[in-house]
Order: structure tokens, then sequence, then C-alpha cells
């Protein structure tokens, strides 16, 4: 076994006006009929952009699984994104194009294009170009806060997501969240569920934030082994 600790930050400052951009990515292009891909939709400047309209979703089944959100600080500008994820399920071979995909924010539509999945039969192997993904890239680990702005003693809503995709993992610890300013309640039993081909290790919980000003969550770890087959 490789011991294997994942990590990730979040930052909850206050936030300023910036321009809105929003784009879609859809990660693997290419799956076999009954795996999942992760479909994201981000939306730069925009902390609580809705979640957005999908047209055209016929061959492949559309899960929408939550918003996360991200706050970053350059040169003293502060700016905010809101990524809404999605798990495409496909099931049947043949090319796909989901989408347009819009947002409707501050009464007005930004589109974001349309994404394209490539699936193939069951027993095909997926075309990746560089062979099977390293086992790195297929452990996603994300710390994401029901909003990014919150007042003093209020609670906002926390979620960790271990996304486990074609390796096998064990003695999953549970993970930290360091910081100051700010209480974490405990965390409870993870949830845990299949999305397809992806294992999904969810941790919900509440922080409440003690002071003013930019606080900094994080980085969240979490410990895990992985499970590597001998040669």
């Amino acid at each position: 076994m490789i011991g294997r600790l994942l990590a990730v930050a979040l930052l909850l400052p206050a936030l300023a006006a910036a321009d809105v951009s929003v784009r879609a990515t859809l990660d693997p292009p290419q799956v076999r009929v009954g795996e999942a891909s992760d479909l994201s939709v981000e939306v730069d400047g925009a902390q609580n952009a809705p979640v957005p309209q999908i047209a055209n979703v016929g061959g492949v089944s559309v899960r929408y699984l939550g918003p996360s959100t991200q706050v970053s600080i350059v040169n003293g500008q502060v700016s905010a994104s809101i990524t809404h994820r999605y798990s495409v399920l496909a099931t049947q071979p043949g090319r796909f194009t989901i989408g347009p995909i819009t947002v409707e924010y501050g009464g007005k539509t930004y589109a974001a294009g349309t994404v394209t999945l490539e699936v193939v039969p069951g027993g095909a192997a997926p075309g990746r170009g560089q062979g099977a993904a390293p086992a790195g890239d297929q452990l996603r680990l994300i710390l994401s806060a029901a909003r990014a702005e919150a007042y003093v003693g209020e609670r906002v809503p926390i979620t960790l997501r271990l996304a486990i995709g074609q390796v096998r993992v064990a003695d999953l610890q549970y993970p930290a969240i360091p910081g100051d300013g700010f209480a974490l309640d405990k965390l409870p039993e993870p949830e845990q569920r299949r999305e397809g081909a992806t294992q999904v290790v969810e941790f919900h919980t509440t922080l409440v934030p003690l002071r003013s000003g930019a606080l900094t969550i994080g980085p969240a770890t979490m410990a895990l082994n992985l499970v590597v087959r001998g040669r």
C-alpha cells in the first residue's frame, strides 16, 4: 500500500464586484457505457449564480450534485466564483452533445456553450490518448461552503467531498479542516454512494464564524492508503 494525503483550501473573505464569465468542462470527455463523467459549470465573478439551464441531454442521464464556491485575493483584489457540478451517466454508446448551457444572473443570460461526451461500448477501453490516468488523477477532494459571506455567529453548511475513480483505497481517515476565527461542528459519519464508476464519500458539517474579516478555512487534509496491485 502507498499512503496518500489529499489537501484542499477554501477562502471566505468579503467580496467585490467583478465581471461575470461562464464556462463548462467535462472530465473525462470519453467513458464506457455505465460510467459517469463530471460536468462542471463555473461562473466567475459571482458567488450566488443559480443552477444553470442545460438543454439537449438525450442519450445520457444528467444529475445535479450541487455547488461549490471559491474566493481568491490577488494583489488586494477579491474575486469569487461558483461551480455547479453534475454527474453525467452514459446509458448508450455514441457521441452526445450536451447543451447549450446557460446561466441567468443579474438580469442577464450568460452562455457556456456545449460539451461533447464520447461513449464507447462497455467492453471497450476509452481512448485517452496517453494511456491510463495516473492514480493521483483518480482522487479528488473538494471543500465547499454553501455561501462565501456570513455574519459572525451565523451557521454555514460545509461539505467535503472525496471522489474515487478507477483505483482502490483503504483505511480512510476523518478529514482535518484547520483554521482560525471559526468553530467547526464535529464531523458525523460520512455519506457514501456510487455515481456510475465513481465512488463518492461526503462529509457534511457546519462552520460558525467567530470574528469579522477574511477567514481562511483549511487546507483540509484527508489521509488514506492507495492500494497498488503488485506486478
